[in-house]
């Protein structure tokens, strides 16, 4: 408190006293002022309290104790505590009154601060959501704001018992452990606590809330005052599990996901997408999206996004590239985020591999394509074949009696072309319904033999026709005609692709797929074959024409030179034997037709000599292959195969590839195996640059031409070690063993 002085006043004369602590008060001198002039000093709202007071206790003695304020002589406003009493003679007349003044400015700006704490924190009450507690432990005091009622659907009171009513709300499974908490926090002195826990609501529910309590101690150390609240964080939690599910669903999404700002820069990726690109997660965030997977094709890039930003999407295949620089073909679905406004924020991603799919969807198209045309040619030969069987047989009737000579060549004409019609429609049915071979063991070796008698009596002697055929060749299941039809075909093939003359080269093997071969081939599977290949020195074919050669009616001859049918012939007898041919072509260079045929598993009809016994395949001792081919299941396939063997593995897909590998692994490349027919740079051209910076490095090519030229072409390159595609994994083993062990 203040400064305390006395007065007085002497009735009826009205004489004041102030004691030198009431000047100070009033921040006076020396002079006293009357009881109107001391009256002058309260504030105006004031004086009328004080005088009312000052005048009950001289008419009727009744004491006075007021708090007011005042403006001091200096022209100060302070509160001051004003107190006075009558004092009364032996007659019990009044004859003065006396009192005290106390300066209670300090103590009244307190309880106004606190006075307005107290309003602040009732409006806060009312404005939250929460509901807001203030306890004395030594008193029992409890007091809630508003939210009370929401919480526990009664109204506050006051009473203790509120406490036991929010214990009864918790839920009983959280309980034990909520209590034990909060005890623990008060007894072992913590100034806070904080416990999510599980509340149950009047209706009934069940909400999730946030406790949260602060304790005051006083010097010793004993809670004096605990003021909490309790959030209902319910909506909270299940946003916090929505977005932890959704989340948990994209690590786990086998699309690579990627968010992107709208300049390109990367916001979040998925663990697919590391797993796609290469790139670790903190390497990709904040990079531009251009420079990490579309730095060849930055306007691709920026189309899309332009689509995106227009009509809110996109989706198409798009070629990206991995850290390694390998590119990938994916199927993008790209979709425009915005804010709550409606205001673009970025661009979410969602990138699928489809390489590989693709790939296989051309296969089969091309297959549906086979078995849609095939549908339609059957029928058109069945109905063909009602329209020729009567002009067969009314030529034949017609010319056992005709005896005008030229009346008999012209029926002779018509009966050529009748059975030329019906060969053709021969072979459609032959394409269009398979055969199904029969049960009979056949010597493919002595197949080949009768057609080398037609070829050596019909074909022009500028062809040049070689049969190598391996010893104790095995034998295949089915029939001697149609295995017939097949080698004479591919061989009718191979001379019309020679027209001024060539090679024509047929060679016999056995051979036994595993599954390197097998993936490399859909349509193979790994077991015991007989191989049919069929070698011309021909002009070759382009890609494009290699892709559709077994389509029946597809021919690259000249009109009346070519039905289209002998391949496409080919192709269903094979396939009806549960075999499959591979055609190998380049233009200038030749073509080789591969068909494969199971060997027969009945050992007691085949007269070659049993299987030899499996070998062991020759193992590497850790040395470093550089496999350049531009077939990414082949690469795939040799690298499995071999790392399984002990080799350590580096992929390239074309030759300008291989070399920016080498040049950076070229102390510890120890060979290369490439295939010859490359895009980009083909394995001639990266022969020759690999043997410029290392003439002793060797080099195994591959390619599906086994010809002369081709090999040519490898040697002046400097190969001296050359495979035949499709190979085994004996062949490759076997092969780098050899050059790894002679250099």
């Amino acid at each position: 408190m203040g400064r305390l002085g006395g007065w007085g006043v002497t009735l009826p004369e009205q004489i004041v006293r102030w004691t030198p602590e009431t000047l100070a008060i009033y921040e006076l001198e020396d002079e006293v002022p009357d009881v109107e002039a001391g009256l002058g000093f309260y504030v105006e709202e004031h004086r009328p309290i004080v005088t009312a007071a000052v005048q009950r206790c001289i008419e009727t003695g009744a004491p006075f104790d007021v708090e007011v304020e005042l403006i001091t002589a200096k022209g100060r406003r302070i509160w001051v505590r004003a107190m006075g009493e009558a004092r009364r003679d032996e007659s019990g007349a009044i004859v003065e009154l006396q009192g005290a003044l106390q300066d209670i400015s300090e103590h009244k700006a307190v309880e106004l601060s606190l006075k307005r704490s107290e309003e602040r924190f009732r409006l806060l009450g009312r404005a939250t959501h929460d509901a807001i507690w203030d306890w004395t432990p030594s008193t029992g005091e409890l007091w809630w704001n508003d939210a009370f009622e929401s919480f526990f659907g009664v109204r506050p009171n006051g009473s203790a018992t509120h406490t036991e009513l929010w214990e009864q709300r918790v839920h009983p499974d959280d309980r034990d452990r909520v209590l034990t908490a909060v005890r623990a926090s008060i007894a072992e002195g913590a100034s806070e606590y904080a416990i999510e826990h599980r509340f149950v609501r009047p209706d009934g529910t069940v909400a999730m809330v946030l406790s949260r309590g602060y304790v005051l101690r006083d010097l010793a150390g004993r809670p004096v005052r605990l003021i909490g609240g309790m959030t209902d964080v319910t909506e909270r939690k299940r946003a916090e599990e929505r977005v932890a599910e959704q989340a948990e669903l994209l690590e786990h999404a086998q699309d690579a996901i990627v968010v992107r700002e709208l300049d390109g820069r990367v916001r979040y990726v998925n663990q697919r997408a590391e797993e796609l690109y290469g790139w670790r997660r903190e390497e990709m965030l904040g990079i531009d999206a251009r420079a990490l997977h579309f730095a060849s094709n930055v306007d691709e890039f920026d189309d899309a996004q332009r689509v995106t930003l227009a009509r809110g999407e996109w989706r198409g295949d798009v070629e990206q590239r991995r850290r390694d620089g390998t590119k990938l073909l994916v199927e993008g679905r790209w979709t425009l985020l915005r804010h709550a406004d409606g205001t673009p924020r970025g661009i979410l991603a969602v990138n699928t591999e489809v390489g590989e799919r693709r790939r296989l969807e051309q296969i089969f198209l091309r297959t549906q394509r086979l078995e849609s045309v095939g549908t339609l040619a059957g029928g058109i030969a069945h109905d063909l074949n009602n329209v020729l069987t009567p002009i067969v047989f009314a030529t034949e009737v017609l010319r056992s009696t005709e005896t005008d000579p030229a009346r008999a060549l012209d029926l002779e004409t018509i009966a050529e072309c009748a059975r030329r019609g019906t060969a053709m429609i021969t072979q459609l049915l032959t394409f269009a319904r398979g055969y199904r071979a029969g049960r009979a063991v056949t010597a493919l070796d002595r197949v080949v033999s009768d057609v080398a008698r037609i070829v050596k009596e019909t074909f022009p002697r500028d062809v040049v026709w070689t049969v190598d055929a391996e010893p104790g060749l095995w034998s295949v299941r089915g029939d001697v005609s149609q295995l017939h039809q097949v080698v004479l075909n591919l061989c009718l093939n191979a001379r019309d692709a020679m027209p001024q003359g060539g090679a024509l080269r047929v060679i016999l093997r056995n051979v036994t797929l595993d599954e390197l071969f097998a993936g490399m081939n859909p349509d193979a599977k790994p077991g015991r074959y007989v191989v049919l290949r069929v070698e011309d020195s021909g002009h070759g074919m382009p890609p494009h024409v290699v892709e559709r050669i077994f389509e029946p009616f597809f021919t690259t001859k000249e009109a009346g030179k070519g039905t289209g049918l002998g391949l496409s012939t080919v192709h269903a007898i094979v396939k009806a034997h549960h075999g499959f041919v591979r055609a190998y072509s380049e233009v200038g260079r030749g073509t080789v037709l591969v068909v494969h045929l199971p060997a027969s598993d009945d050992v007691a009809e085949i007269d070659a000599p049993p299987t030899p016994p499996r070998v062991e395949l020759p193992r590497g001792q850790g040395e470093v292959v550089l496999v350049v081919d531009d077939e990414a299941p082949i690469r795939a396939m040799l690298q499995r195969t071999l790392e399984r063997f002990g080799y350590r593995v580096l992929c390239a897909a074309h030759g300008a590839e291989a070399i920016a590998l080498f040049v950076t692994h070229r102390d510890t490349i120890d060979v290369v195996m490439t295939d010859m027919a490359m895009p980009v740079m083909d394995g001639a051209a990266l022969a020759v640059a690999l043997r410029t910076m290392n003439a002793d490095l060797p080099i195994i090519a591959a390619s599906g031409l086994d010809t002369s030229s081709k090999v040519a072409a490898a040697r002046d390159s400097g190969v001296r070690h050359f495979i035949t595609k499709p190979y085994s994994a004996e062949t490759v083993l076997r092969s780098l063993r050899d050059v790894l062990t002679r250099g």
